[in-house]
């Protein structure tokens, strides 16, 4: 269990239900999208100041254990080091939190991109391809919005196991910053409030 657990992450990290929009898109706009943020479904904040980046962590979604945290860095360099450093897009994992016994969870990560990708427009055009090329069409699904003054494109996989979000946007330096939430189908529907709070908790200060 523990090994498929962690399969998982690793899978999810290398490559909402749906929220209305507070506006109708506009030509070379884009919209904002605005979450409901329940306090009450919101446990540990997490920041990295350097980006001035916080988010609030679902409630009782807690920290992997030293032990799996380890394996799975240990498994994310592995695939890092067979991947194309000079054109691939890797994900560097800063925490991860998961709702014991439940298969969910939560990775933060900082992301690294060729050099070739010189501005946040090519690098959210490099990673929405090399997502389109991972993923099936049929199981992908891409939005781009607003939300605390945060520019987030949103890349939700949806399987017969599970659905994962899978949030891309920039930090307040020029790195990127990406926040994968995974959650098995069996929970879905007790989770997800709890997971758009902690999407609309994201901020950027």
């Amino acid at each position: 269990m523990i090994q498929r657990y962690i399969a998982v992450i690793v899978v999810s990290c290398n490559i909402l239900t749906s929220c209305n929009f507070s506006e109708k898109p506009k030509k070379d706009t884009v919209p904002t999208m605005t979450f409901t943020v329940n306090r009450q479904l919101l446990g540990d904040s997490l920041s990295l100041a350097d980006q001035g980046f916080r988010i609030l962590i679902p409630k009782n979604w807690k920290p992997l254990s030293e032990s799996l945290a380890r394996e799975l860095s240990s498994k994310m360099e592995a695939r890092e080091a067979a991947s194309d450093t000079n054109s691939s897009i890797r994900p560097q994992i800063v925490s991860v939190f998961s709702l014991q016994n439940a298969g969910a969870s939560l990775v933060i990560s900082r992301v690294r991109f060729p050099k070739l990708d010189s501005t946040e427009i090519l690098q959210r055009l490099h990673y929405t391809e090399q997502t389109k090329r991972r993923i099936d069409s049929t199981s992908l699904g891409i939005a781009e919005f607003m939300s605390n003054g945060v520019k987030i494109t949103q890349y939700m996989i949806r399987t017969q196991e599970r659905v994962s979000f899978k949030l891309l946007f920039k930090g307040r330096s020029s790195g990127m910053i990406q926040c994968d939430y995974i959650l098995p189908t069996t929970i879905f529907q007790q989770e997800i409030r709890a997971v758009e709070s902690s999407i609309g908790s994201i901020l950027i200060q």
